[in-house]
């Protein structure tokens, strides 16, 4: 389980500034059997608490 948050920023340069809006928590199944040079990874994740995930946690998780 890992939270993710949903930050907001505005400005510019030196003047910009983060905020964070909304923090949800995250279970994500991982799978650590070998395959190859590395192992399976991430096999499932889902938001708790609610029936379905904001489009933020999507995009946070596809943005790293």
């Amino acid at each position: 389980m890992t939270p993710v948050h949903y930050v907001r920023r505005s400005g510019w340069w030196i003047f910009r500034t983060c905020r964070t809006v909304e923090t949800l928590d995250v279970t994500v199944g991982v799978d650590f059997r070998g395959v190859g040079d590395g192992s399976f990874g991430v096999v499932t994740a889902f938001c708790s608490g609610v029936v379905r995930c904001p489009d933020w946690v999507k995009e946070a998780a596809d943005s790293q």
